[in-house]
């Protein structure tokens, strides 16, 4: 029988990894789905973060306060879902996105955010973003945006008079 190893020291609640029986598990083996959540406001991120750990499916493996940060975090983790603001410090999101798509193509793209602008929006999904929810609606909305866009669905906030390219 192996030794159990004790568990690492908390720097990120949702970082750490699990150990279960002695043994570290990664995020994939204990959700479905892996979040990075990237907005500038860190009570926001947090009420995020729980709102999306309470959901079986999902697991926040990381967070980012700007836009670098963000690129960086996604280039390490390779998360299934990237949920990202458009106003961010350093790096906007959009350009964020856009750098996003290269270092970890896989993940797919929703914006939360309290920008409007069609044009914003029609940029977002030109560079490849999957979903566009108003933060206003997020308690609404969120939750159904993130299960269309992991299920390989377009989603846009029910409020915004902006049509979806078509499949």
């Amino acid at each position: 029988m192996l030794p159990a190893r004790s568990a690492p020291p908390r720097t990120n609640k949702y970082i750490d990894l699990v150990f279960f029986r002695g043994f570290p598990r990664t995020f994939t083996e204990m959700a479905g789905f892996t979040v990075l959540v990237v907005d500038d406001f860190e009570r926001l991120r947090d009420a995020i973060c729980q709102l999306l750990e309470d959901t079986q499916d999902l697991c926040v493996i990381g967070m980012a306060s700007d836009g670098l940060e963000a690129v960086k975090q996604a280039r390490q983790l390779q998360p299934d879902l990237v949920l990202l603001d458009v106003g961010l410090p350093k790096v906007n999101g959009i350009e964020a996105a856009r750098e996003i798509r290269k270092a970890s193509p896989a993940s797919k793209l929703l914006f939360l955010s309290q920008e409007s602008s069609t044009a914003v929006i029609a940029e977002a999904f030109r560079i490849g973003a999957h979903g566009y929810v108003l933060k206003s609606e997020m308690l609404n909305e969120l939750l159904d945006a993130v299960d269309a866009v992991l299920h390989n669905k377009e989603y846009v906030s029910r409020c915004l008079n902006y049509r979806q390219r078509s499949a």
